[in-house]
């Protein structure tokens, strides 16, 4: 934790900032033919956090192989883990889907009749028979549901451990345990909103496609970096309940300002994405302008946002 004071000729207001240190979690097909890997919604997540292992969301398939859970190794020499299993997160993992063959049926013995075989089971997939779009909204549901379900256990698990504090530590743990619920769901919303937009633009083709794909693409990081500056905001705010008077307006005031930025920054960096994916359509000079014209539109709207800021910091 940092924190700076305006002191002689400054405005007063301090401002704090914690840096907490955040490790992703990663899934690999490991030589999967088809299907996808789960999306975690919570990832990075914060050291010490409680993690729940995802399922076969994606429905990943291997031919001659039914899926086995996951492994640290993509050999399976690692940690293994089932879905639904946890682990306290300590450093950045990546998940290996693990495959086991299904074996070939014995041949009869010489004069006896053909052994009856079982077909294996396999795991229940909730989105057969469906395609294209329709299978791509049913599995980003699926995975939605899942992401949320493990947040809503790692908020307990956080909940649980503010229970020891007292007053205003206590508050501010829960608070914050509270934020880091809504940023995940926020995510999770955001993953399934990418993957069927995603989808949907399958069904087009050539600079119609990549402008569909990038316009999703940029909507998703900055449906994040929204969900990014509420959690900032969130918990700014509870620090600000440790101070009193003029000093917790200036905070309360702060933090407002701060987050509306960060709000106006992810909107014209969404602008600037969008507006440079259109600018493949022309060629030549005209491609050179439109590129310039949407740097130019960028940098008056981030120049526009930070003057905001500082109008209301009073600066």
């Amino acid at each position: 934790m940092s924190s700076t004071n305006g002191g002689s000729g400054g405005n007063g207001i301090a401002t704090i900032t914690f840096v907490a240190q955040t490790y992703a979690v990663t899934y690999n097909a490991n030589g999967a033919e088809s299907g996808g890997t789960p999306a975690d919604a919570g990832s990075p997540y914060a050291h010490g956090v409680r993690v729940t292992v995802l399922g076969n969301t994606g429905s990943l398939a291997r031919a001659g192989h039914t899926f086995a859970g996951w492994n640290t190794a993509a050999n399976g020499q690692g940690t293994t883990y089932s879905a639904g299993s946890s682990f306290i997160m300590n450093a950045a993992i990546t998940l290996y889907a693990q495959w086991t063959a299904v074996p070939a049926p014995a041949p009869p013995a010489q004069g006896a009749a053909p052994a009856t075989t079982s077909t294996p089971t396999t795991p229940t997939d909730p989105c057969a028979g469906l395609a294209g779009v329709a299978r791509a909204t049913c599995a980003a549901a699926a995975s939605r549901t899942q992401a949320i379900t493990q947040a809503q256990g790692t908020r307990t698990d956080a909940l649980a451990a503010c229970a020891k504090w007292t007053g205003a530590t206590r508050t501010r743990c829960t608070t914050t345990a509270n934020a880091t619920y809504r940023r995940a769901v926020a995510r999770a919303n955001g993953v399934r909103t990418r993957d069927v937009a995603l989808a949907r633009c399958d069904a087009k083709t050539g600079r119609a496609k990549n402008l569909c794909t990038t316009t999703a693409r940029a909507a998703y990081t900055r449906a994040i970096n929204r969900a990014s500056a509420a959690y900032a905001y969130t918990r700014a705010r509870a620090q600000c309940t440790t101070r009193r008077g003029a000093a917790r307006s200036r905070c309360l005031k702060a933090a407002g300002a701060r987050r509306a930025y960060a709000l106006r920054v992810a909107n014209a960096r969404y602008t600037r994405t969008v507006a440079n994916q259109r600018c493949l359509a022309k060629r030549g000079a005209a491609r050179t302008a439109c590129r310039k014209a949407a740097r130019v539109k960028y940098a008056k709207a981030t120049a526009r946002a930070r003057a905001v800021r500082a109008r209301q910091l009073g600066r």
